[in-house]
């Protein structure tokens, strides 16, 4: 499929696929829906093979039938179904499940959904092997903020770290900026003249 040293007749790279998908070999489940989905050639197909895919254990699929799930066009945008396949890839250790997960967890509309202390457990793999990634660092910042108020200082700290290294790489930062400024602006402090 991906060498062009290779001959082969129109439609045998299919056929192939499509043999061992049927004896249940997940990884061509998987690129079997991968290419049907990619190609938009039969999207019900497609994700037929991605959960028969991720049903079969394949982290990748699991990964990917959970971001369809949240992103798709062709299929009902469902967090819960969403968090579930995550789960189950970040389970295994997938880093884009892991960091898609935390996500879930610190900004799912369903509040039962919510969990930072689960996001942090999520991140904290991810900020040892890639630390300076800018939307690692935000998503630690929700986190800390979310799960202990008493954090705000680290999360304002990780937050301003973010956005000055997703700015050197050039994204857009507004809405971290916006929520950077939801945390350092707005309140009244009284002080008073008690000793303790």
């Amino acid at each position: 499929m991906a060498f062009d040293g290779i001959k082969r007749q129109a439609g045998e790279v299919e056929t192939l696929l499509r043999q061992s998908a049927d004896a249940g070999v997940a990884e061509a489940q998987y690129v079997l829906g991968s290419k049907m989905y990619r190609e938009q050639t039969n999207i019900k197909e497609a994700t037929h093979w991605l959960i028969k895919a991720a049903q079969n254990g394949l982290a990748n699929a699991e990964y990917l039938v959970g971001e369809l799930c949240l992103t798709s066009p062709w299929i009902e945008i469902d967090e819960h179904k969403a968090h579930f396949w995550l789960e189950r890839a970040a389970k295994q250790g997938h880093e884009l499940a892991l960091k898609r997960s935390a996500y879930i967890k610190l900004n799912a509309t369903d509040p039962k959904l919510r969990d930072a202390k689960t996001a942090l457990t999520y991140l904290q793999p991810l900020m040892n092997l890639n630390g300076d990634n800018p939307e690692i660092l935000y998503l630690m910042a929700l986190a800390y903020e979310q799960q202990d108020k008493r954090q705000r200082a680290d999360a304002v700290r990780m937050i301003k770290d973010a956005i000055y290294r997703a700015e050197q790489r050039g994204w857009d930062t507004k809405e971290w900026h916006d929520k950077l400024t939801t945390w350092t602006s707005g309140g009244n402090v009284t002080i008073s003249n008690e000793t303790y």
